[in-house]
């Protein structure tokens, strides 16, 4: 089971979940090269075959939009662009 991580050390995003989610999608539909209509908001990141390359260069991205450090292994964490947003919401 993975660690789940200290939410108390991770600063507030001031992002709501909805703009985190929508970050997601565009990030998906631009390096899947995809219509929005293709993503799945449930899926994992895994069914839409992004390696753990693009897994961290994606977390990597959302972490220079969102203004602070995310721990790569964010996306087996956290594996879907519903499940990804709500946690970052809530920190």
């Amino acid at each position: 089971m993975l660690e789940q991580p200290n939410l108390s050390t991770l600063p507030a995003t001031g992002k709501t979940e909805r703009e985190i989610q929508e970050w997601l999608i565009a990030y998906l539909i631009d390096f899947l090269e995809v219509a929005e209509d293709d993503i799945d908001l449930e899926a994992s990141f895994d069914s839409y075959a992004l390696d753990s390359t693009a897994a961290v260069s994606m977390t990597a991205d959302l972490a220079d939009w969102l203004g602070y450090e995310l721990e790569p292994s964010l996306s087996w964490e956290y594996p879907s662009v519903r499940a990804m947003a709500r946690y970052l919401a809530s920190v």
